[in-house]
């Protein structure tokens, strides 16, 4: 009696946590869908996820975003830059591409959002709190995004694939860990108004071998 009755009580829990569950994630896709009413709107490409044709660069954003417990990916020039909302403000981890040996997307999960998954080699710079869009530790980093963004999701998996196999190809050696730091360092001096976006970049590409 005692064991159905606890069977009893988590099948109400579970289908609870469901319920709740899909009324929050309805609520930010309502949400989302009302900003996108003016799609010009500084909120709205604040929200978005999308492709810098000048600069190649790809932000992926996920679908919590720009609230906290929520993260965006900034892919280019052979780094993924992480940027999550946490409860204490913006935290930021740099990571060479060729510290993620493997990405995995998932086109339409079970909560019918897309999927992309980061396997990273070993520890790379930067502490991040977990959150409940984002599950984050030393060897992975997950985004859940709106469906409406997996051509971007497209494009940032296949950019990491293809540049991982590049240099697996010409076997070129990874960057030392103490070049994400140095780069996390810079991105910071930029936060805090010291450095120029130019500046990083530049400096960052130096660090990186990359001719400008």
């Amino acid at each position: 009696m005692d064991i159905f009755l606890i069977i009893i009580i988590a099948v109400v829990l579970f289908i609870g946590w469901k319920i709740f569950g899909s009324a929050i994630d309805s609520h930010h896709l309502k949400k989302r869908e009302k900003i996108m009413q003016s799609p010009n709107s500084e909120l709205a490409k604040s929200i978005i996820s999308f492709v810098n044709e000048a600069t190649g660069e790809m932000i992926l954003r996920s679908y919590r975003y720009p609230e906290k417990h929520s993260v965006e990916w900034i892919v280019s020039d052979n780094i993924v830059t992480i940027n999550k909302n946490g409860d204490n403000g913006r935290k930021t981890k740099i990571v060479p591409i060729s510290e993620i040996p493997t990405t995995i997307l998932q086109e339409n999960t079970s909560l019918g959002y897309g999927c992309l998954t980061m396997r990273i080699k070993g520890v790379v710079s930067g502490q991040f709190l977990g959150t409940a869009s984002v599950l984050a530790d030393n060897s992975q980093e997950i985004m859940h995004f709106f469906m409406s963004d997996i051509e971007i999701a497209k494009k940032v998996h296949d950019y990491i694939s293809e540049r991982n196999s590049a240099q697996s190809t010409t076997a070129q050696p990874s960057p030392p860990q103490s070049v994400a730091d140095e780069i996390s360092k810079l991105k910071q001096l930029v936060d805090d108004g010291v450095l120029t976006q130019q500046e990083f970049d530049h400096k960052k590409n130096k660090l990186l071998g990359i001719d400008t």
